[in-house]
């Protein structure tokens, strides 16, 4: 297939979304000043800072108390991405600090918004490319040291960033807006009879979408993250339900309260402690400990894992899980009424939108029916695995009685009805197995079956269905690991390698999907996600290995997932081009061993239809039987025909009835029923 000018485009512009902007003014900045030894000598509260290179100056604010008295200097040394780039001696009394000239024991140390002119400072030891680098890993580590005796003092860290990340909310409404057209074109061709080109719109839909998931669940853990692994994974949190809209910010606000819970209010009085984004090593705090606690008596406080992500969104940490939960049930209720308002809109016009016979249209009541069933399912599906990340979490965060009884609640009947989906297609596919040798006749040809549970299988092989039992355990472990391993990094880390390993190791051996492109896509995307579960294990400095291991690890975390999402949209977008043109894809999962498309039964003529019909054949003259794909009496039977003998089963009357024999299909590695017609006009299947 040939790229258009628009899959092109398209990719362009999201190649381009993800360049740092060019910024108005050059600057750095850090909102942290975080201890880096276990002395106590220097407590903060609030610290900012920000500087301008083009005026030699600095704005500080610094909030905190001293416990020590004498003297002293300050050794600084500036580390990018683990590498030492460059240091300095500062004397705070030739800057005018009065606070620190000289260090007071016991006295409150307070500067608000006081500027430092560093005129007769050397700034040619910053590189130029720390004032573009999107998402600058850098930290700035503050010695201060007795000026009488040269000991140190105590030490002080700040994390410096200088405004460009990648995190930009183009980028995210561009991707959200992509999948909704991708969501909403397949329903659209499913109701007007487009059923094979509506799967593989939303086999790349969903592929895409899970993708932009499993990037958001690597942000929800609590492990040290790097910030330009942040803000990468920070642009995709709205897969997980976590918006920073006002109006479900107020409702989340208001339910807790009216339930008895007690909002967390760190947004609110950010100009009065410090946020910390990261996990500080040396200074043990509980990752668990809810934010109103933290923030009872003012200083810094400390979010990591799901806080982390929601502090960044402009979610209160109390909100997170009502914020998820009411978008999910939003997203649900908006796309329920589109396909309500479909059913009423396209039965007018697709008489003149189609210039092919369709495979099947949905029509009747019943039809309809099982449409919003499946596609109950569908949403059911989607949400999943923001439900078991979050919905999980909320019984260890505990916002309030009412949000426990919800999470619990919704996670059990959506796991409930997934499980029944999955029980009621593996009772299909052994009523398929019994009658026909093959779970692929009923799973692939009741247009009921396929419209009901369909979206759990029909990405897959004919051979392969159950591998939708892994998938979903896959997810399941997943999310609860992120839930209940907040509190210890480490263990979250190993247990998603082994996760990971597995998941890779199943996918590569089993190559389930229905085409090779879909295993390519789906083996490579378990390969990268392997790769980041061993980033995100080095990035608990369990190893121990210099910090320039961990700078660069950084890098290629966002270069690999970016380049793969990159080939994700363009496999998206090329879809879109059958869509155009209502061109059925060339390959109809013919290129696996298992031929399905065989299995279709054409209009309305059903599976559970034809049962009875065979049920009552009968072998004796003037019956027909089958040979080869024709239909013919049983008295112009050749003798080439003899070697087939139907197996016998208990029919609808008690009676031993023979079954339909099966018919191998070229190029397949089973016997698949072909479509039937009919022997004779008194024997007419309808």
């Amino acid at each position: 297939m040939r790229f258009s000018v628009s899959h092109w485009l398209a990719a362009s512009v999201f190649a381009f979304s993800l360049a740092p902007p060019v910024a108005a003014e050059r600057l750095l900045q850090s909102h942290a000043l975080i201890p880096c030894s276990n002395d106590g000598i220097i407590s903060v509260n609030h610290f900012d800072i920000v500087f301008t290179p083009s005026n030699n100056s600095a704005l500080v604010s610094f909030d905190g108390q001293a416990n020590y008295a004498g003297n002293v200097y300050i050794d600084i040394a500036l580390y990018v991405y683990g590498y030492k780039a460059a240091t300095k001696n500062l004397n705070p009394c030739a800057l005018n600090v009065d606070a620190l000239c000289p260090l007071r024991k016991d006295t409150a140390l307070k500067i608000t918004n006081v500027p430092l002119n560093l005129d007769g400072v050397d700034l040619s030891i910053i590189p130029g490319i720390a004032y573009t680098m999107p998402d600058l890993d850098a930290v700035v580590r503050l010695q201060i040291i007795n000026s009488d005796t040269g000991k140190k003092v105590t030490c002080v860290e700040a994390q410096v960033n200088n405004g460009v990340t990648v995190d930009q909310a183009g980028v995210a409404w561009s991707m959200a807006v992509l999948i909704g057209i991708g969501l909403f074109t397949s329903v659209v061709l499913s109701i007007l009879g487009r059923g094979n080109l509506a799967s593989h719109v939303a086999f790349r839909t969903l592929l895409f979408l899970s993708f932009m998931q499993i990037q958001a669940i690597w942000g929800l853990t609590a492990i040290k993250h790097r910030p330009l692994v942040q803000s990468w994974t920070q642009i995709w949190q709205w897969t997980m339900g976590l918006v920073g809209a006002r109006a479900l910010q107020t409702i989340a606000t208001w339910f807790q309260r009216s339930t008895g819970g007690t909002p967390s209010k760190i947004l609110a009085q950010l100009n009065e402690y410090s946020v910390i984004m990261q996990k500080r090593s040396m200074v043990a705090r509980s990752l668990v400990a809810r934010a109103t606690d933290l923030t009872k008596n003012g200083g810094e406080v400390e979010v990591s894992g799901i806080e982390r992500v929601g502090i960044r969104i402009n979610i209160e940490p109390s909100n997170i899980f009502m914020t998820s939960y009411l978008f999910f049930y939003f997203v649900t209720v908006v796309f329920l009424l589109v396909v309500l308002a479909l059913k009423l809109v396209l039965p007018r016009l697709k008489k003149t939108a189609l210039r092919e016979k369709p495979e099947r249209t949905v029509t009747n009541t019943s039809d309809w029916k099982d449409f919003m069933r499946g596609h109950l399912y569908w949403m059911a599906a989607l949400g999943y695995s923001q439900l078991c990340c979050l919905g999980l979490w909320e019984l260890v965060h505990q916002d309030s009685a009412a949000e426990i009884v919800l999470a619990i609640c919704m996670w059990l009947t959506m796991t409930a009805v997934l499980c029944w989906a999955m029980f009621k297609v593996f009772q299909r596919a052994r009523l398929s197995r019994t009658l026909r040798q093959d779970p692929a006749y009923t799973l692939y040809s009741d247009p009921v079956c396929l419209t009901r549970w369909g979206i759990l299988y029909v990405n897959y092989r004919a051979r392969t269905f159950w591998f939708m039992v892994p998938m979903f355990l896959y997810t399941l472990v997943k999310g609860a690991t992120i839930a209940f391993g907040q509190s210890s990094p480490l263990a979250q880390a190993i247990v998603l390698l082994i996760v990971e390993i597995a998941f890779l190791v199943a996918t590569a051996a089993i190559r389930p999907f229905m085409s090779k492109t879909a295993n390519i896509f789906a083996i490579t995307t378990a390969a990268i996600n392997f790769l980041n579960a061993i980033f995100f294990l080095f990035f608990t400095e369990v190893f121990g290995l210099p910090m320039l291991v961990s700078g660069v690890m950084e890098v290629i975390f966002f270069i690999l997932n970016a380049l793969f999402m990159l080939a994700l949209l363009v496999y998206f977008l090329m879809v879109f081009y059958n869509v155009i043109t209502l061109k059925e894809p060339t390959v109809k999962y013919t290129t696996l061993p298992q031929d399905r498309s065989s299995t279709v039964l054409t209009e309305d003529r059903r599976i559970t239809e034809l049962e009875p019909l065979e049920k009552n054949l009968a072998v004796e003259d003037g019956h027909a039987v089958s040979q080869g794909n024709e239909w013919q009496p049983a008295s112009s039977r050749s003798a080439s025909n003899d070697d087939i003998t139907p197996a016998p089963h208990q029919g609808l009357t008690g009676s031993s009835q023979p079954t339909l024999p099966s018919v191998s299909t070229s190029g397949s590695d089973t016997s698949v029923p072909q479509a039937y017609t009919k022997p004779h006009s008194e024997e007419r299947i309808v």
